[in-house]
């Protein structure tokens, strides 16, 4: 198993020439961190971090405008910590410098709060809508009933995580620790206690939360045995007490905002996540009006009616089970004077109860059954982010209809790298037409993670000879 398909899905950069901060943040945190004392090849990793869909947290001594403005273009990073022992007006920096700090302890501090409000916008934007029944809009909208029902997928246990583990993390010492940890002390009905970053980094946060956005089928059979053991602590939200409504303060940016708008009423919503809750109202606004230097973030309070939802109850918080079905109910922004500052959008969401969550799924399999789909079809074609078009000119080319195949990969929006390669290799072999196969290969190029971006070179070498 590729330890580069494990993690959270946050990465810790240290630009630092001088070599101060690795020891103490690593020995602060569960994350791995990446040391660059040269400028060109700490930006080419954190620009590869997009085509690994990884979000990057940069702690650096740097203080030249000039190479802050330049971390501050890249689109991986998403908050950038400053050590320092020259003092600075915060307001002349960057807007993604979260401050600058003097004293190593506090830096430590802002980083740990830091990577827990991060992972939770991460797990609000992980969300999917479902427009239409049959899942042509989205299939993997389905992905976790489909995931929860597969007789196939292998049972794991304690002991196949535990051995995997210590080979993915073989050079992470603090990892190492938390899993020896996990093997001696963990109880199946203890698990909510697992969720804790700062106690119990493993299995939840370095496996499992990224996992579950990512829908990373060998992560997830790794760890069922953990995900088991916490959904059989979910309990209907009628019977604990005070949840019937709960809240979420967060910072989202407009655009997804304006995703829930145009969806209000339409559409069904599901975070691929567990959703951490409150059920207190003024917690939920504190954390949604924290103070940011980030122009576009907007303060978001989420207003849920639980209804009968599936949850579980802890000291701390409450936890929402896995992509748990939600209506749109309506969206309200509430803005400053002159309309110029916004203050705070509550997005109100409504639980499908269990009724209309059966009669969901039940309608979205029949049709699947209908189409002679299987739920291990689906999940198999899902693994690969296959759509309709693509499966469609997969047909073709298996039939030897060239020309049809090409027009259903040209009407697939935003193609992977597998899509361009594919279509790049049928333009070249099949319908001679170099130029456009050279494009699609040059386009999957640029698109390439470190294990796509070899075989892309050998399809760009066919095409050039």
């Amino acid at each position: 198993m590729a330890s580069n398909d494990s993690g959270s899905g946050i990465r810790l950069v240290a630009f630092d020439d001088q070599q101060k901060l690795t020891a103490p943040i690593r020995n602060a945190t569960s994350e791995p961190v990446t040391l660059f004392q040269e400028l060109s090849p700490c930006i080419s990793f954190i620009e590869q971090q997009t085509k690994e869909k990884k979000i990057v947290i940069l702690i650096t001594t740097v203080l030249e405008d000039n190479l802050l403005q330049t971390f501050e273009s890249l689109a991986p990073i998403e908050a950038i910590l400053i050590s320092s022992t020259i003092e600075i007006d915060i307001d002349t920096l960057p807007t993604k410098v979260i401050d600058v700090y003097y004293q190593p302890e506090n830096l430590l501090r802002s980083l740990t709060e830091l990577l827990d409000a991060i992972e939770m916008r991460i797990n609000v934007g992980s969300f999917l809508f479902n427009h239409q029944t049959d899942a042509s809009d989205n299939l993997s909208f389905y992905f976790y009933n489909l995931w929860k029902n597969d007789v196939e997928n292998p049972k794991s246990t304690k002991k196949s995580l535990i051995d995997q583990a210590r080979l993915i993390f073989s050079s992470n010492n603090q990892i190492k620790g938390s899993i020896q940890q996990f093997e001696s002390s963990y109880k199946p009905n203890v698990t909510l206690t697992w969720l804790d970053r700062q106690r119990y980094p493993f299995p939840y946060h370095v496996l499992i939360s990224n996992a579950l956005r990512s829908h990373n089928k060998e992560i997830l059979s790794l760890t069922r045995c953990f995900i088991d053991d916490l959904t059989k602590q979910m309990k209907p939200a009628t019977t604990i007490s005070n949840c019937k409504q709960v809240y979420l303060g967060t910072k989202i940016s407009m655009n997804l905002i304006e995703q829930f708008e145009q969806r209000v009423k339409t559409d069904i919503v599901a975070f691929q996540c567990f959703l951490r809750v409150t059920q207190s109202r003024a917690n939920a606004l504190v954390e949604a009006t924290q103070p940011s230097r980030r122009r576009n973030w907007a303060n978001v309070l989420f207003k849920i009616d639980m209804n009968d939802a599936l949850c579980a109850s802890s000291t701390e918080a409450i936890i929402i089970d896995m992509a748990t079905p939600f209506k749109i109910l309506c969206v309200t922004r509430s803005t400053g004077a002159n309309n110029t500052q916004q203050l705070l959008t509550i997005i109100k969401l409504s639980a499908l109860n269990k009724n209309e969550r059966d009669k969901l799924f039940q309608e979205f399999i029949q049709q699947q059954e209908k189409l002679g789909r299987t739920i291990n079809d689906l999940l198999r074609r899902m693994g690969t982010d296959i759509s309709d078009d693509e499966a469609l000119a997969d047909e073709y080319k298996a039939r030897g209809e060239w020309s049809q195949a090409a027009d259903s990969f040209a009407r697939i929006t935003d193609p992977n790298v597998r899509v361009l390669n594919k279509y790049g290799c049928l333009l070249q072999e099949h319908l001679y037409n170099p130029s456009n196969a050279l494009r699609c290969h040059q386009q999957a190029l640029l698109k390439a993670n470190d294990r796509e971006h070899a075989e892309t070179l050998v399809h760009l070498g066919v095409v050039y000879k």
